[in-house]
């Protein structure tokens, strides 16, 4: 059975090493379809772990890289 955990460590490798966040038409929500895992309980572990929901985190990356454009 995945894990909170699990699903971070795949949604991480999704976000560092296939940077899926740089195509704009990517949500957090369909990263969620891909991993298998509710998007609400996995919101919620994001915020209760990192203080940020998904959609906040790939703001973040998108912001950065902007940034370093």
């Amino acid at each position: 059975m995945f894990t909170p955990e699990d699903y971070f460590a795949d949604f991480s490798q999704l976000l560092d090493t296939e940077k899926i966040w740089l195509d704009p038409s990517v949500s957090f929500a369909s990263i969620c379809r891909r991993l298998g895992v509710s998007r609400h309980r996995f919101d919620r572990f994001l915020q209760k772990d990192l203080g940020f929901r998904g959609e906040e985190i790939l703001a973040v990356y998108r912001r950065s890289a902007d940034k370093m454009a």
